[in-house]
Order: C-alpha cells, then structure tokens, then sequence
C-alpha cells in the first residue's frame, strides 16, 4: 500500500487527509510534501495518524503554545501554567489530576481574553488533553498547532514567517521518514 492509499485508508475521509494527499501529490513524495507544503497542524495531525507517541506530541505541542505565550495579558499565567504541568506530564513528573486542574484553568482563560489571546490560551489546553485512542491523539496535536498558527496570523506582520517558524518547529521534532515508517508499521498490516 503507497502512502497515499494509507493516508485515505485511516484518516477516515477527512478534510485533513485529503489535504494531506494533494500535497503528497503535488511533491511527488511524502517528504518533499513535508518540507514543501505541509502546515504544522497537518503534520501534527500526520504524526498521531502515525501513532507517535503521546508525550511526545504533549512537548511538541507545549513548544508550539509557548511561541504564542507573549500574545496574553502578562497578568494571564493560567495557560503558562498549563503547559508547564502538560510538559511535566510528558516527562512523567505530574500526574493526570494535576494537569485536569490546568486544563480547567486554561480553558477558563481562553473565554476570558480577547481574540487573539484566545487561540493562544486555546492552544495551551490542547497541550493538557489526554487522548484516549489514536484518532483523539491525531486531534490533540493538530488542534494545538492550528490554534497556535490562528494566533500568531493575527498579528503575521509583526511576527513575519510564523507559520513557516511552526512548520520548522515540528519538522524539527519528527522526519517525514519517521512518520511514514510508523504509518506502514501501525496502519500497513
């Protein structure tokens, strides 16, 4: 099975992976789409598909709500707080009701603030679900970026490149090789 038959054989039809396919197709190769066309919210989403593992989706999405950090009111710490716990967490020195407190806390925040404040706040608490399956996994990671990548668009002229920063981000933490090759070990049986 090619990558593009496993990406539309268990990304159940969705807009994501339908996204992700055109950009296999116009690249002409997972890797070249992963350099040249992919967001990092569809990488994330690529990397759950891909059964990475959680805590390690949990830092690189502690990594993309930081960069938006300095978008709340400096009195805001809720979301800090948030991703501080969900990163201690993915180390294995929180426990799950500690980071129950901060999602409620972040989440209380991103109703609070104004609008760009918001998908920071937003992209905190993504760092803070605990998926249960695979699917929620694709979804914790993906949400997190997007939100993130909402947040620094509103201000792109003071921040230039910022999607192009996340993509960076992620790429950095997980190859296109990396992600193919435990997309054929997870989903190519």
């Amino acid at each position: 099975m090619d990558t593009i038959q496993l990406v539309l054989s268990v990304g159940c039809d969705s807009p994501a992976s339908h996204t992700v396919v055109r950009a296999i197709q116009a690249a002409g190769s997972l890797e070249e789409a992963w350099v040249r066309f992919l967001d990092a919210d569809h990488m994330m989403w690529l990397a759950g598909l891909a059964d990475v593992e959680e805590n390690r989706i949990r830092r690189v999405c502690c990594d993309l709500a930081e960069i938006v950090l300095p978008l709340l009111p400096p009195e805001e710490h809720r979301p800090g707080r948030a991703i501080a716990v969900a990163r201690q967490v993915s180390l294995w020195r929180a426990g799950k009701d500690e980071l129950e407190e901060v999602r409620v806390a972040a989440l209380a925040a991103a109703n609070e603030v104004g609008y760009r404040a918001a998908y920071a706040a937003r992209a905190a608490w993504w760092c803070t679900v605990t998926p249960r399956s695979i699917p929620e996994k694709r979804v914790m990671g993906a949400w997190c970026a997007h939100n993130a990548q909402v947040a620094l668009s509103v201000i792109r002229s003071q921040t230039g490149g910022s999607s192009r920063v996340l993509r960076l981000l992620v790429a950095d933490e997980f190859t296109s090789a990396e992600v193919g090759r435990r997309l054929v070990e997870v989903w190519g049986r």
